[in-house]
């Protein structure tokens, strides 16, 4: 289970934590829903980062349009594509998880409209408050946030890799209490 981590582990590990302004990833909507959930902005954003972090342009940013199937992450050019394979996924019995956050909902519910970011981010922000609130460890609890079915040691390595990008976030020379991407090893940032 921790191999569909690698990459998202080692981009995340790598990353340099100077921070500099994304206009795309619309700050104080992630303030916002972590404030209403009471979870940290860069908590929120780091689990982001860890289950949907893509590349692009030499930085670390989130991809909303990520669905997982079966523990496979594919990423989409926006709602409507993703929605119509998570549906397909769905309809075959498939685990499917959706966007930010790995949100897992039945099929049913799948729909364009959980796709969009502001969708996800109260979402995800209420999912990680009750992963916390649940979980005496913190790092096993965000684990399991995105992966449920993780053993507890695999849970446990995700968690810790998603904390370390949170201190990461909040010690960056750059932070203006917005949340951005997070130049990759390698870039200038």
């Amino acid at each position: 289970m921790l191999q569909r981590y690698f990459l998202a582990g080692v981009l995340l590990v790598a990353a340099p934590i100077s921070l500099q302004a994304d206009e795309r990833l619309w700050p104080q909507a992630w303030e916002s829903a972590a404030a209403a959930a009471r979870v940290e902005p860069a908590l929120l954003y780091a689990t982001a980062l860890a289950n949907s972090g893509v590349e692009s342009n030499g930085r670390l940013t989130v991809w909303p349009w990520t669905v997982r199937i079966d523990g496979r992450a594919q990423r989409f050019r926006g709602p409507g594509p993703a929605a119509a394979a998570a549906r397909w996924a769905t309809d075959r019995g498939k685990d499917v998880a959706l966007g930010l956050f790995a949100l897992r909902v039945p099929g049913e519910a799948v729909g364009r409209s959980l796709l969009r970011e502001s969708a996800q981010l109260v979402a995800g922000a209420e999912q990680i408050a009750d992963c916390l609130a649940a979980g005496a460890d913190r790092a096993i609890a965000l684990g399991r946030c995105l992966d449920p079915t993780a053993s507890e040691t695999d849970a446990g390595d995700l968690g810790r890799r998603i904390l370390r990008m949170q201190r990461a976030l909040e010690g960056g020379p750059h932070h203006t209490g917005g949340l951005c991407g997070v130049p990759t090893e390698g870039s200038k940032g």
